[in-house]
């Protein structure tokens, strides 16, 4: 079986891109070349997404998947299947939970619709070009002769992931750092193990069953900074130093709020369809965190 893969070094790319190589996908790779995966028995090309002659340089293949993971902007679905040489199959596109209509106190499903208003800052324009990249792939698919599907992951954590969300916590408590503690945190929020995400990825590659099928992949647990802070704590086997502080005195620090942190931020997703269609399973947050917690211990130890 063929995989095309774009992206698939950093974080849930690189252990999508392990899992396929152990379940037997010859894969090629496109990207940037910041990092390597040669080892894993992936053919790689290095060029920007952007360059429509590069991908027509490549070499002619039918793949059964491909696999987009750093698709960010309108257009970028449009350059690579209108200059690939050969047949896609199948298009998966790594999309975001983020695409829903802000609304609390519900569950999102797949068929909830996207949001209508257009947010500002860096965050607002990511979803507002998922939603136009999840329009287009329809598009291209619908008059082309290849399946679309789109996975929409909630907020991922796990090992090779270091942006300032979990690791960074896991740094302070391995550093025996004081670990700010928000107390007027009361928001809601769910994970999603880096692991899953990518089990559903590889089970979506080529199954009928998710053409034309967008997923939620997010766990069912709720979770606040309290119940983060307990699992942190257990993950580590000892006990933690904390320091209390507001929201407002955390962002004055410069202190990274890496989940929701106010009641009305809270936004609930229901991920089970991904359950019954793919077979997956959510890995607790509780064994989630402890295995991240393991694999980032040699790493901030040596620091």
């Amino acid at each position: 079986m063929q995989l095309l893969i774009i992206g698939g070094t950093y974080f849930l790319g690189r252990v999508f891109t392990m899992l396929a190589s152990q379940a037997g996908w010859s894969i090629t790779m496109v990207n940037r070349g910041s990092y390597s995966m040669k080892s894993f028995g992936v053919q790689e090309f290095h060029f920007d997404r952007h360059e429509a002659a590069a991908w027509r340089s490549l070499p002619w293949q039918e793949y059964d998947a491909v696999v987009d993971f750093c698709a960010y902007e309108e257009g970028e679905i449009r350059t690579v299947v209108t200059n690939l040489p050969g047949t896609i199959g199948q298009y998966i596109l790594i999309s975001t939970c983020d695409v829903y209509e802000r609304k609390t106190g519900i569950f999102q499903t797949e068929e909830t619709p996207f949001s209508s208003v257009r947010y500002g800052g860096e965050a607002g324009q990511y979803i507002a070009q998922k939603i136009l990249l999840e329009r287009e792939l329809v598009s291209l698919a619908e008059s082309g002769s290849f399946a679309w599907t789109s996975i929409r992951p909630g907020m991922i954590y796990g090992p090779y992931n270091y942006a300032p969300r979990e690791s960074l916590y896991i740094q302070m408590a391995v550093q025996h750092l004081p670990i700010p503690r928000i107390t007027d945190a009361n928001a809601q929020f769910q994970l999603v193990y880096v692991a899953d995400v990518a089990r559903g990825i590889l089970s979506a590659c080529a199954n009928q069953k998710a053409f034309r099928q967008a997923y939620n992949l997010c766990a069912p647990e709720l979770l606040r900074y309290d119940d983060f802070y307990a699992i942190l704590e257990q993950a580590s086997g000892e006990t933690l130093s904390f320091v209390d502080q507001t929201a407002e005195e955390a962002i004055q620090s410069a202190v990274p709020l890496p989940f929701p942190v106010f009641d009305w931020e809270t936004r609930w997703v229901e991920g089970s369809k991904a359950c019954r269609e793919l077979g997956i399973t959510y890995t607790a947050a509780e064994e989630g965190m402890a295995k991240t917690y393991r694999a980032f211990l040699p790493v901030y130890r040596a620091i």
